[in-house]
């Protein structure tokens, strides 16, 4: 008897064939359930909790609260989409606005040298852990939330669901993914070094959300 007949025969012997073995049932998918306010408070403390700044606006006032925060920061220029212009068009002329295309040939070079901060929209936010979605695109890719020392952020209530499988139960999800999704929770942060934590060693050292109340009746 060869080797691989002694090992097939030792495993026929030592037991029931997977044919007779009984396995659990698929578990069911919990239904979607819509969020209320503490979900939207546990939401706003989970990103606190990771030291991000999050400030609640109506629509009307997001343009304001983010040229205020621009102000606040000191920054001459901000990577914007063309279909965030509008929210930053109270940022002044002290603070040009550029686009991912702007950056030419190089973008990702341009965006270490020339980028201090970044505008960028999301898919939505999951409240359970205080996560932000984001799903990139070709004028917002993934570096322009990776990259430049500071990003804003603007999630929509409307768009905040309880949790992950919540996330996944959205229409869209079944019309197909991006190549990668993007969950935020927080500026970048490490304590490789001597267990001392450190903000923006990989990353943005600063987090601010626009959470945008659209849920008024």
């Amino acid at each position: 008897m060869s080797t691989k007949q002694n090992i097939l025969a030792r495993l026929r012997a030592s037991g029931p064939q997977v044919a007779n073995a009984t396995f659990a049932s698929k578990p069911e998918v919990p239904a979607v359930v819509e969020v209320d306010a503490n979900d939207v408070s546990r939401f706003i403390e989970c990103l606190q909790a990771c030291h991000a700044q999050v400030a609640e606006v109506s629509a009307a006032m997001l343009a304001t609260r983010l040229a205020a925060r621009v102000r606040a920061h000191g920054l001459t220029r901000l990577l914007v989409s063309e279909q965030l212009q509008p929210i930053a068009a109270e940022c002044g002329d002290a603070c040009e606005l550029i686009s991912w295309q702007s950056l030419g040939d190089a973008p990702v070079a341009k965006l270490f040298d020339e980028v201090p901060a970044a505008l960028t929209g999301s898919f939505g936010g999951i409240c359970e852990t205080g996560s932000i979605v984001l799903w990139p695109t070709a004028e917002e890719p993934r570096t322009v939330s990776l990259v430049p020392p500071v990003h804003f952020v603007v999630v929509y209530k409307s768009r905040l669901v309880k949790n992950f499988t919540a996330l996944l139960a959205k229409d869209e999800f079944s019309k197909g993914l991006p190549t990668n999704l993007v969950l935020v929770s927080g500026p970048s942060k490490t304590a490789d070094i001597q267990q001392t934590l450190a903000y923006g060693a990989h990353g943005p050292h600063s987090l601010e959300v626009f959470l945008v109340d659209d849920t008024a009746q």
